[in-house]
């Protein structure tokens, strides 16, 4: 499948307009375009997780937290942990996607209850 397809079933359940204002959702690598046949989910993306996904053939990890956040200075293989991620999946061709607060929003999801007014005891 390509990822643009898998792209729009994640927005089916996890618009990311829902995502808050300062939340960087969305694809962080890779081509809309590429072909996708196996995924690797993780809450942060970490070398660990890259080597498995490589290692497990996967075209495609879905971080739950954005590996991008703050800008980039610059894209090197020496440099902080966040660049050097980054730059690793671009070399190795992995799409990564974060829904982040998008899937937080959904019903069911973590900030719903703040949503509805709810409060955290």
């Amino acid at each position: 499948m390509k990822l643009n397809d898998l792209l729009t079933a994640f927005n089916a359940v996890a618009p990311e307009q829902l995502a808050e204002g300062w939340d960087k959702v969305g694809l962080h690598t890779g081509s809309t375009e590429q072909d996708v046949s196996a995924g690797l989910l993780c809450i942060d993306l970490t070398h660990t997780v890259i080597d498995e996904a490589l290692a497990k053939q996967c075209e495609l990890i879905v971080a739950y937290h954005p590996p991008i956040f703050a800008p980039l200075q610059r894209l090197t293989d020496e440099g902080p942990w966040s660049q050097t991620r980054v730059v690793r999946c671009v070399r190795e061709g992995l799409a990564v996607y974060s829904p982040h607060t998008a899937l937080d929003a959904v019903r069911g999801g973590m900030t719903t209850g703040f949503v509805k007014g709810w409060a955290w005891a």
